[in-house]
C-alpha cells in the first residue's frame, strides 16, 4: 500500500486502466450478485446490519446445526436457515473488503483532489492576472471563482 510520502507527484492510473473500466467492473459485480435488494428508506431505518457480535453468534449456531442436525425440530426450515446464515457470513466478509476499498478510494481522492484544488487555484489566479491585459478573459476569469 502506498502512503502519501511514497506516492508520486503525478499519481495516475496505469495506462489502459480507464475510469469507464472501474464503472464497468461495478456493473459486472452488481450483475454477479442478483440477490441484492434495495430497501425503501423507511424500512432501512428499521433494520440493522448484523455487527461482529451477531456474526460470531451466527457462526456458532451454524456450527452447532451442522454438527448436531438432530437437535432441531422437524418444523425448523434448516435449508433456508443455512442459506441465510452462510450468505450473511459471506456478505459480511465481502463488506469488510468493500470498506477497505472505499477507504483507499477516499484517501486517494483526498490526496489527488487536494492537489487538483491547489492547481485550480493557481490556474484561476493566472487567468485573473491575464484577464487584465487579454481581451475576452475577464468573463472567463469571473467563472473561475471557487465554489460557484
Amino acid at each position: 500500500m502506498k502512503t502519501e510520502s511514497t506516492v508520486k507527484k503525478t499519481t495516475v492510473p496505469e495506462p489502459g486502466i480507464e475510469p469507464a473500466a472501474w464503472n464497468n467492473s461495478l456493473k459486472s459485480l452488481r450483475a454477479a450478485m442478483p440477490f441484492l435488494v434495495t430497501l425503501p428508506p423507511d424500512v432501512r431505518l428499521q433494520r440493522r446490519t448484523p455487527g461482529q457480535t451477531s456474526v460470531a453468534w451466527i457462526e456458532r449456531t451454524l456450527t452447532v446445526i451442522r454438527d448436531h442436525p438432530d437437535s432441531l425440530p422437524g418444523s425448523f426450515d434448516r435449508a433456508h436457515y443455512l442459506e441465510d446464515a452462510q450468505l450473511t457470513l459471506d456478505l459480511q466478509k465481502f463488506l469488510v473488503g468493500l470498506y477497505e476499498l472505499v477507504a483507499e478510494v477516499k484517501d486517494t481522492l483526498s490526496l489527488v483532489g487536494g492537489r487538483a484544488v491547489e492547481g485550480s487555484r493557481q490556474v484561476s489566479g493566472h487567468v485573473r492576472m491575464a484577464s487584465r491585459t487579454t481581451p475576452g478573459l475577464k468573463n472567463i476569469a469571473e467563472t473561475l471563482s471557487p465554489r460557484t
